[in-house]
């Protein structure tokens, strides 16, 4: 008997031709390369009826000038008024420290904040510090801390 002979099977692949690598382009933008978004605008004569009604404390300043403050956060800080609040020394009558939160702090969130009166909000009482979240926005046309 004869050896037999296989056939040898050749496979021929098409590559297609080769181009120089480009990087893919981003189909959205990241976050941080992202506009800033417009900050919140409250005007003083059409927002403070509704925020005078918050049970929460809204205190608004520019600099060193205190705008608004909502009666939860006077009562809260211990002070019958604004003008009582800006009697006692005004921002440097409240003490504020950096607040530990678990979210990042942006915009929409806020940066965290503990607040507190540099008084007792009464004879028996010690000042109490509170969580709080500090935001810009334009009050009145003009930016502001909220």
């Amino acid at each position: 008997m004869l050896p037999s002979r296989l056939p040898v099977a050749t496979e021929t692949v098409d590559e297609p031709p080769s181009t120089p690598e480009t990087p893919e382009q981003p189909s959205q933008q990241t976050d941080w390369l992202a506009p800033a978004e417009e900050p919140a605008r409250g005007e003083a004569r059409r927002d403070k009826a509704l925020l005078d009604l918050l049970p929460v404390g809204v205190l608004i300043y520019r600099l060193d000038r205190l705008l608004y403050a909502n009666r939860a956060f006077l009562v809260r800080m211990g002070y019958e008024s604004l003008h009582a609040l800006e009697e006692a020394g005004g921002l440097d009558a409240l003490y504020v420290e950096p607040g530990a939160s678990s979210a990042s702090s942006t915009s929409d969130t806020g940066r965290p904040v503990k607040i507190s009166g540099t008084e007792a909000s009464s004879e028996h009482a010690p000042p109490v510090a509170t969580d709080a979240r500090l935001f810009t926005i334009s009050w009145d046309g003009d930016p502001a801390l909220l």
